[in-house]
């Protein structure tokens, strides 16, 4: 586990809805197995600092409280919708 609290490559996508099996399933046939994302995160939308830019303090947040819970592979955050 990193400072950060991943413990591999992690993604986090801006969408309502989306096939994050299908995606996975791809990047498996395209990319080694260690380029493969452990989690594909849902957010409907990314948080933003002051400045109007991606708030990567609050992305490591989510990442925390989720690798503190057992996040599974494919998981869905708190900041999602439903």
């Amino acid at each position: 586990m990193t400072d950060s609290g991943a413990d591999g490559i992690e993604v986090f996508l801006e969408t309502d809805d989306f096939d994050t099996k299908r995606l996975l399933d791809e990047l498996k046939t395209k990319l080694p197995l260690y380029m493969v994302p452990r989690n594909i995160r849902l957010l409907t939308r990314f948080p933003l600092n002051a400045n109007g830019k991606y708030d990567r303090k609050a992305l490591q947040m989510i990442l925390k409280s989720t690798a503190a819970s057992s996040a599974p592979k494919i998981a869905a955050n708190s900041v999602e919708a439903g």
